[in-house]
């Protein structure tokens, strides 16, 4: 297959399966990989000429991990997909879920971005994802046992914090109106808030 791509590009010409004509084209090649090819040039598994003929200009975009901005605009982005896919009034991300979402790795680059956030919008109950909602790999280990699950504390801490501050940004920070939506008294409100450094 390289040998016949080479020669597509350099003579820019092809035959048809099953044809015996030599048909002209004048085409451009945008060509995309997630492996070095120059390493596999230097094993002898990728053909050198074909890759200098390629590498005309090239386009080096750094992993999903290294643009914290396009995980935020892609994750906002399959949010409303999905939610209008099933049919759910769902209008955000908290910020905990966005933080783990910025932090994460993600070796499956936008693929494996778009099923967590997938995933959770079919697991939410309310209109906002929370923490909650993402899968267990994107929580960073609380408990001695790596690759034990969060314990009931911290998972119950991360729903009220998300509650917290999503109330707090629908009230435009203002504390008393925060408290009276979730129920609170102002002084409960303050206490809570201040076990997790809000102001």
């Amino acid at each position: 297959v390289q040998a016949k791509l080479l020669r597509l590009l350099q003579e820019r010409q092809f035959e048809r399966v099953g044809g015996n004509r030599s048909i002209a084209v004048d085409i451009r090649i945008i060509a995309a990989t997630n492996r070095d090819l120059a390493e596999m040039v230097t094993q002898g598994t990728f053909r050198e000429d074909l890759y200098y003929r390629l590498n005309v200009f090239p386009v080096m975009i750094p992993p999903l991990r290294q643009r914290g901005d396009d995980v935020v605009a892609l994750a906002e982005h399959f949010m409303n997909y999905y939610a209008k896919e099933a049919e759910k009034n769902i209008t955000g991300i908290s910020t905990s879920a966005m933080n783990l979402l910025v932090r994460h790795n993600w070796p499956g680059n936008v693929r494996e971005l778009e099923n967590v956030i997938h995933r959770a919008v079919i697991l939410a109950e309310g209109e906002i994802l929370h923490a909650h909602d993402l899968p267990l790999a994107l929580h960073p280990q609380t408990s001695p046992g790596k690759g034990q699950p969060p314990n009931l504390e911290n998972r119950l801490a991360s729903i009220e914090y998300d509650m917290l501050v999503e109330t707090l940004r629908r009230c435009q920070g203002n504390m008393s109106k925060a408290a009276e939506a979730l129920g609170l008294t102002r002084r409960t409100m303050g206490l809570r808030m201040k076990r997790f450094n809000l102001n």
